[in-house]
């Protein structure tokens, strides 16, 4: 299990960015649609979050429910460049699953999706990444983008990555 924490640490200090500095034009698009979605909350809905405005995003995007207040996350939705990013099926499968087939990969996203519910705020990371089903490295640019139907507590999390 401390391995899967320095793991977690190693990947915020060294690819943690600020949202201003978003590059990927996909990546960018979706943290201006959760902005534009929110107005003046501190997040939108996940309604407000419509598909007409992600279209261009929907196969770079995995929309996540939180569970439990963050205990747990499940992949509701997956699209077709985060299946091929991850090597892996995740669509319907909580972290726990994920753990099952990939050891330690799940814990590690688990994680980083509580720190965004800590946060109360999106995220943003880049970097070098290797897929876990094969250790297979690229380049990625990811945001994770809080959702609550309540204005106030999480319920789904939307990734983007490219």
């Amino acid at each position: 299990m401390a391995r899967h924490a320095l793991a977690f640490s190693e990947l915020r200090s060294r690819n943690a960015i600020a949202l201003g500095d978003v590059e990927h034009p996909l990546v960018r698009k979706a943290l201006d649609v959760w902005d534009a979605a929110r107005a003046a909350r501190p997040m939108p809905a996940k309604a407000d979050m419509t598909p007409r405005a992600m279209l261009p995003l929907l196969k770079n995007t995995a929309l996540l429910r939180v569970l439990d207040g963050g205990a747990e996350f499940v992949f509701r939705v997956v699209g077709d460049q985060i299946r091929i990013q991850q090597g892996a099926a995740m669509q319907g499968k909580t972290m726990a699953e994920i753990d099952a087939t990939l050891p330690g990969h799940g814990t590690v996203l688990k994680r980083i999706y509580q720190s965004v519910i800590a946060a109360g705020a999106p995220l943003a990371f880049r970097g070098w990444y290797l897929r876990p089903a094969d250790r297979h490295p690229f380049c990625h640019e990811v945001v994770i983008l809080p959702v609550a139907d309540d204005g106030r507590t999480i319920d789904h999390l939307f990734v983007v990555a490219a």
